[in-house]
């Protein structure tokens, strides 16, 4: 399965221009995290941090409403090792994980990490800070 994601992701990002992205993305979303290693996850774990870097709407949703499923994608593709933590595409997700960590308002962190276990969540957010990328 991670071949085939990573088979749309290709298509999207560099064809794109071609077809309507959005109609695609929604699915995408629902797609992840990857479960299973596989050498493409950097590929797609790289073109989804850019969409959400980029707030591309059909990634965030609206009024950001797809942020706990960022979160918790995110969060899976930290937490599972299915890329090495030294790799560009690790550090990436790391690095927008704090990002929107902190640049969401505290009160709402619980909506934020809302489907992301306890236990898990407790160590991400504890790691997010104090872990320097």
């Amino acid at each position: 399965m991670p071949a085939a994601i990573a088979a749309v992701v290709k298509i999207c990002k560099f064809q794109g221009a071609k077809f309507d992205v959005g109609r695609v993305l929604p699915a995408l979303l629902e797609m992840l995290p990857l479960r299973e290693e596989d050498e493409e996850a950097a590929v797609v774990y790289d073109y989804f941090c850019e969409l959400v870097e980029t707030s591309h709407p059909a990634i965030l949703g609206a009024n950001n409403s797809n942020l706990p499923q960022i979160v918790f994608i995110l969060t899976e593709a930290i937490q599972s090792k299915i890329m090495p933590d030294q790799s560009a595409a690790y550090r990436r997700c790391f690095n927008l994980l704090r990002s929107i960590h902190t640049q969401v308002p505290p009160e709402a962190h619980a909506a934020l990490w809302e489907r992301v276990k306890p236990t898990t969540r407790a160590a991400m957010i504890a790691e997010l800070g104090s872990r320097a990328q």
